[in-house]
């Protein structure tokens, strides 16, 4: 027995007697256990996958449209365990770093989304009037301040192209490609979720259909640009959650925001 079982033991203890007195708040109980968030696996028990992963391509699916990719069309995807194992495995990137360009197509995310995840301060650091302004230098390391990744600037040049100051990122952490700004389930949960994707078997197919999402421009025009893709489903747009555990062929949509096989 291990602290936590311990803790869940003591905290039932202090709750049984209370609810033998209460049948009103036992069966408030009892109806909130047969609510959907806890009649579904658990979120960080789920392998995530994201529809708009760029690293998604003709090497590693069976894509319907091969042409419907790049011009933003809908299209269908195969994926085997092999590559679901692949896309939902955790990213490395240990110093002395990467470009921030090479990390976003590690993580399967657009180069100006990880931007984002610069510290603050040095998000905006694109041009040399935003350099000046938050007093950036080459080769000084900054992180902290809400950022995922530790940065530094080297020059362009050091890198085989011309103009500015080219970010170099790592992280002390793994880095989890499916969830929000790659963030790892809580300490709670232990390091499991780093080798859960390895349960996924080799003859499992994952089909899903991919469709753009239009959105419109920030002015006010009749016109509508492409946004990323996701999964045409009313409960969640890309989440995929197999029936009986990540080791068997079916699957169904899930809830939450990022997809996922659990």
């Amino acid at each position: 027995m291990d602290e936590l079982d311990r803790n869940l033991l003591d905290a039932w203890g202090r709750v049984v007697g209370r609810l033998r007195l209460d049948p009103g708040e036992a069966m408030r109980r009892w109806r909130r256990s047969r609510g959907r968030t806890l009649r579904r696996p658990a979120r960080d028990w789920c392998l995530s996958l994201r529809a708009s992963d760029t690293r998604i391509g003709e090497w590693n699916a069976l894509i319907s449209d091969p042409l419907a990719v790049g011009a933003r069309l809908g299209h269908g995807v195969v994926l085997d365990g092999r590559a679901v194992r692949e896309l939902c495995a955790p990213v490395r990137i240990a110093w002395p770093g990467v470009p921030l360009r090479e990390a976003a197509g590690m993580l399967g995310r657009h180069p100006e989304a990880l931007r984002r995840w610069l510290p603050g301060g040095v998000r905006q650091g694109r041009t040399r009037g935003a350099h000046a302004a938050n007093g950036i230098r080459r080769g000084e390391v900054y992180e902290g301040a809400g950022g995922v990744f530790s940065v530094r600037y080297e020059k362009a040049q050091c890198y085989g192209h011309r103009g500015m100051d080219v970010p170099v990122v790592w992280s002390d952490r793994a880095l989890n490609p499916g969830a929000v700004r790659g963030a790892r389930p809580h300490a709670l949960w232990g390091s499991m979720w780093e080798g859960m994707q390895g349960c996924v078997p080799d003859d499992f197919c994952l089909e899903l259909e991919r469709l753009p999402r239009h959105r419109p421009y920030p002015r006010p025009r009749k016109v509508s640009r492409p946004g990323n893709v996701s999964c045409p489903r009313k409960v969640s747009h890309d989440v995929l959650v197999p029936d009986h555990g990540c080791c068997d062929g079916g699957a169904r949509v899930g809830g939450g925001g990022g997809g996922g096989v659990g």
